[in-house]
């Protein structure tokens, strides 16, 4: 039977009868309990919080009981990375990718070695002064670096610096126009450099290959005339090869060592014992000792001139043996061959001076480039010119021939009008004698009236005639300004000699605004107008001082840039706007 009992009075005393433990019971519906069969103690909350969820469990401290093969891991080994880094490895059918790095072209390439592998510079503008001031890094002993340098269309000098030394291959000097030159480097750790172990001929081929040892290669090789060049051990001087055949050609060289001799080499006297068919060309006194003869057929367009002897063997030339047709060719050369008496030649004629020939002072020049001669000249500086001519010392005229000299008298006073022809004497360069005028008509007496205005100034019609240093109002004219239009160019420098007025009409790169020269005088203005389709760098002179907001830095794209000024004695005060 069930046996019920309220809240609290069923009580568990302790053994020593010190404290009570009862049960409380907040079900809101009837609950059965289950006891495990076995001894134990009963957990409470407190025991429950120290336990993970089977799902999702979350745990604290160091969890123990569990290996990596539990958690999917059990071909990993439990090494840091520092020391996988430390340790010696084996790489096996894997590819290192080696990083690459766009620099920055520059006088002083900034490379950091920690960073790249491989560094490429394109469009190298100016002439790199030093490798080594811009590279930084901590590279360890035996770490490889390439270099890559590409020009932008001209040669630029290359200075490598302390960092850097020739090794298995020298550091080149200079890149080669357009032409990509890949450059590699080994770090040498004892020496703290990088030293140069590859510098190949650039693609076009030009630069030096030096090979460390002898090479063996297999096929055939083909090398322009000039272009295989051979360099002496000091590295200073070069030998080559110029082709000058115009079909194939084999060359054998002998079974062995010797000097390669020219043809200014075989001169002088031939000795020693020659066997087989021999090709000798005979000059001056032939002699010999000995056994021997010449075969009548093989004495072949040979020049046999001298004495020729022999010892030993007198009939070895027989006169028959040397006779026009035992000579095969000789006569052909012969007919080819001018007489020294009364030679004709045909075709152009070589080698004779005008000396020779007695005409050793003589010039190819033409008839009409012929200068005067000194004689000549002599007496015709003498002779006076026919038209306008200037006499010198007493005129003596031909007999019968007289002239009459006009006399026109000294009057107080008085209108000379509508004279033409009239020879007029006396008037000197002196301020005692002058010639007094009040006016002068120009074309007849009412057409156009020369007067004088005032000292130094004159007056046409009544109307007086500026002068350059004098200040005019211009009243009524139009003052055409000098300009200057180019499309594109780097630089503006404004010549104020020639323009006032410069417009760049298509800006495509950036644009540095110079100094103007010339002489501005006070007062002097400026206008100059810059347009381009994309935005420009722009660099404006210190020589235009703005007013107002600061020079922008680049112009808009699509739009004019307006620069205008107006010179005080030392700049040009300015304002700028741009299109709206």
């Amino acid at each position: 039977m069930l046996k019920h009992s309220t809240l609290l009075p069923f009580l568990l005393r302790n053994v020593a009868g010190t404290f009570n433990g009862s049960f409380t019971n907040t079900n809101t519906a009837d609950r059965i309990y289950t006891l495990q069969n076995r001894a134990g103690t009963l957990a409470d909350d407190t025991d429950l919080a120290l336990k993970a969820n089977l799902a999702s469990p979350t745990f604290t401290g160091t969890v123990a009981g569990i290996t990596a093969t539990m958690v999917g891991l059990g071909n990993v080994s439990n090494t840091s990375n520092a020391t996988e880094r430390a340790a010696t490895r084996t790489l096996t059918n894997a590819r290192i990718t080696r990083r690459v790095a766009t620099v920055t072209q520059a006088a002083a390439p900034a490379m950091n070695t920690d960073n790249m592998d491989i560094a490429q510079i394109t469009g190298l503008a100016q002439a790199i002064t030093s490798m080594t001031s811009g590279l930084t890094g901590t590279p360890s002993a035996g770490d490889y670096l390439t270099v890559q340098i590409t020009d932008n269309g001209t040669a630029r000098a290359i200075t490598w610096g302390a960092s850097f030394a020739s090794s298995t291959a020298n550091l080149p000097t200079t890149t080669e126009i357009s032409v990509m030159l890949r450059v590699g480097f080994q770090r040498n750790h004892a020496n703290t450099i990088w030293d140069c172990i590859a510098a190949p001929i650039p693609v076009s081929g030009s630069g030096d290959m030096i090979l460390a040892s002898a090479q063996t290669n297999t096929g055939v090789k083909t090398f322009n005339a000039t272009t295989l060049l051979l360099r002496n051990v000091a590295g200073t001087f070069n030998g080559s090869f110029t082709n000058t055949n115009t079909a194939d050609r084999i060359y054998t060289l002998k079974d062995a060592a010797g000097t390669i001799a020219f043809t200014s080499d075989i001169t002088g006297t031939n000795s020693g014992t020659n066997t087989g068919d021999q090709t000798i060309t005979l000059t001056g006194g032939v002699t010999g000792s000995g056994t021997g003869s010449f075969a009548a057929t093989v004495v072949t367009n040979a020049n046999l001139t001298g004495i020729v002897t022999s010892t030993g063997n007198a009939t070895a030339i027989a006169d028959a043996a040397l006779s026009i047709a035992k000579t095969s060719g000789l006569q052909a050369a012969i007919d080819l061959k001018a007489n020294l008496a009364s030679p004709t030649f045909t075709g152009t004629v070589a080698g004779i001076t005008a000396s020779m020939v007695g005409l050793g002072n003589v010039t190819n020049t033409s008839d009409s480039a012929k200068p005067v001669s000194t004689a000549q000249q002599t007496a015709l500086d003498l002779k006076a010119n026919l038209a306008s001519p200037t006499f010198t010392g007493t005129v003596v005229t031909p007999s019968g021939i007289a002239f009459i000299a006009p006399v026109l008298g000294t009057p107080a006073s008085g209108t000379l009008t509508n004279c033409t022809g009239l020879l007029v004497s006396g008037i000197v360069n002196s301020t005692s004698l002058a010639l007094g005028l009040g006016t002068i008509e120009l074309g007849h007496a009412s057409d156009t009236t020369l007067s004088r205005s005032a000292a130094g100034v004159l007056a046409v019609e009544g109307v007086v005639i500026p002068t350059i240093s004098s200040t005019n109002t211009i009243t009524g004219k139009r003052n055409q300004s000098r300009t200057n239009s180019t499309t594109h160019a780097s630089t503006l420098t404004p010549d104020l000699s020639e323009a006032n007025i410069y417009f760049r009409t298509t800006q495509t790169g950036t644009l540095t605004i110079n100094a103007t020269i010339g002489t501005p005088v006070i007062g002097e203005t400026i206008a100059i107008f810059v347009s381009s389709v994309a935005a420009q760098t722009l660099t404006i002179n210190a020589n235009y001082v703005v007013y107002g907001a600061a020079f922008p830095a680049t112009t808009t794209a699509g739009k004019t840039f307006f620069l205008t000024g107006t010179f005080n004695g030392t700049v040009f005060n300015c304002l700028w706007s741009n299109q709206v």
